[in-house]
């Protein structure tokens, strides 16, 4: 975990995300976690089989998450990159298949 943590901090990363699966998805809320203790500005978005189903309860679980992608996730996830390069937030848009935090804490998007 610790090389994982010292590879973000000396890279200049925007964006990371995370392919959750049943064997990987406390492991992955921890890593998380210490991603954006040190680095909050980092933009963390979540897909896979464990996160589909529950986005909300992993968004309300780990506030450090900021989306999470359900379902088959590549077009959702390519348009989401795209509104945040163009400095949107990606939830105004109702990406299908995206669930995230606002700014001001309350979860959006579609479900």
């Amino acid at each position: 975990v610790l090389h994982i943590l010292s590879d973000i901090t000396e890279r200049n990363i925007d964006v990371l995300g995370f392919a959750c699966y049943i064997w990987n998805i406390e492991m992955t809320l921890h890593v998380v976690d210490m991603v954006k203790a040190v680095r909050p500005d980092i933009k963390i978005i979540l897909g896979g089989p464990e996160v589909s189903f529950t986005a909300d309860e992993i968004l309300n679980r780990c506030h450090a998450v900021d989306y999470v992608v359900q379902g088959e996730g590549e077009e959702a996830f390519y348009q989401l990159i795209s509104a945040l390069q163009n400095g949107k937030d990606g939830l105004g848009e109702e990406i299908p298949g995206v669930r995230g935090r606002h700014i001001t804490g309350e979860l959006m998007g579609s479900t």
